[in-house]
């Protein structure tokens, strides 16, 4: 048994540790993404690709999404309304294929995020 002012500081330090042990700590959370959608409009000579996400989600406008295509050349997204912070779009972003939608392959990439939360996951769809 300790005696004096080590004493007290190690029940001092045992107090706070016992303390810390019993704060409710939450559970970590699982973002659940679902997988961003595709919409393809057809306009003349070409076809109008948007990017589509539930409400509950938001996509990154400062990595704007792109699809890979399978030529090697890519395909980029843009929307002419971000947040006040730029960081996401406000409606849905769109590119423009010059060919029909039928023959396109590639990789989708896209940053979508929870809406709220501070991080966005980085997803890949294979079209």
């Amino acid at each position: 048994m300790m005696s004096g002012r080590a004493g007290i500081g190690c029940a001092i330090a045992l107090a706070a540790a016992a303390a810390a042990c019993r704060r409710d700590v939450p559970a970590p959370v699982t973002a659940i993404i679902t997988g961003p959608q595709l919409t393809f409009e057809p306009s003349g000579r070409g076809t109008l690709v948007r990017l589509i996400v539930p409400d509950s989600q938001e996509i990154n406008a400062r990595i704007p999404p792109a699809i890979e295509l399978s030529d090697g050349s890519v395909l980029r997204f843009a929307a002419a309304g971000v947040t006040p912070d730029s960081a996401y779009y406000t409606e849905a972003p769109v590119a423009w294929l010059s060919y029909p939608a039928d023959t396109l392959h590639g990789l989708l990439r896209a940053g979508i995020c929870n809406r709220g939360e501070l991080v966005c996951r980085a997803v890949k769809v294979r079209l």
